[in-house]
């Protein structure tokens, strides 16, 4: 059976459980990690923030104490064991998670009790692929790219966007249903900057889009992008799904690269 956490989600939302509000009312926290206000830490929070989850999960597992759902005890070490962040990058991370309402802290000695705010009521969190991304190893190696690359703004809209994706995802298909309106809406990326957060997400084997084949449309559906999240299956990733992940995400970084040079090119 594949390990997954409880990733908090209502404060990605920013609206209550069985609420349905429209794109205007769409006020998550999650646009308030901006780059030009946060740089890579606004990166290194979500990241962090995944971390947590997976130690949250893990201590839930040993205790079984229902009260202390959502809660975990950890230390820096724990924290620097999973991530592979210095501790000044961990504790700027915190701070910052605290103050858009994802994470509650009470500080200890040696180690601090940290509340992801939201994952003990049904429907504010999501679910976080674990064992996917742990893949095998004490630290999360399939997002190893995210401490690589923390200093290009890149790498922080493709980590929104993956927690969006996860936060929308219908479990029984495991697929999230989403325009470039809703993504901009929820995460705050830029329109134009949206293509290529996708197209890291492919690269990185961390979803795939959905093809108009695959999908039995309605007469008269919106035909939205679709997206499968992968970590969920024991299947997830075979030698099919690298050869078509990598031919998906060279069509993607190639029109990524088109839309940025149109975007540059003087107007006419």
């Amino acid at each position: 059976m594949i390990a997954w956490a409880k990733f908090p989600s209502r404060w990605i939302k920013g609206y209550a459980t069985g609420e349905a509000p429209n794109r205007a009312e769409l006020d998550g926290a999650l646009k308030q990690l901006t780059w030009r206000d946060h740089r890579s830490a606004a990166t290194y929070a979500i990241f962090v923030l995944m971390a947590l989850a997976v130690l949250t999960n893990n201590a839930g597992r040993v205790t079984k104490d229902r009260a202390a759902v959502g809660k975990v005890s950890a230390t820096y070490d724990q924290l620097e064991a999973l991530t592979l962040l210095s501790r000044t990058s961990i504790s700027r991370a915190l701070q910052l998670l605290e103050k858009v309402g994802a994470l509650q802290i009470d500080r200890g000695g040696r180690s601090s009790t940290y509340e992801l705010v939201g994952v003990a009521t049904p429907g504010d969190w999501c679910k976080l692929p674990q064992d996917y991304l742990l893949q095998g190893g004490p630290a999360l190696r399939r997002l190893a790219f995210v401490r690589k690359y923390a200093r290009d703004k890149g790498t922080l809209n493709a980590l929104k966007l993956y927690v969006v994706l996860l936060t929308l995802r219908v479990d029984k298909t495991n697929v999230t249903h989403l325009g470039y309106d809703k993504i901009e809406a929820y995460s705050g990326i830029r329109r134009e900057d949206i293509q290529a957060a996708i197209a890291l997400l492919i690269n990185y084997r961390l979803c795939t889009i959905v093809t108009s084949e695959e999908i039995d449309y309605e007469p008269g559906q919106r035909a939205y992008n679709r997206y499968r999240l992968l970590g969920f299956k024991a299947t997830d990733v075979s030698v099919e799904q690298e050869v078509a992940l990598s031919a998906m995400q060279a069509l993607y970084t190639d029109q990524a690269r088109l839309t940025a040079s149109s975007a540059a090119a003087p107007a006419g």
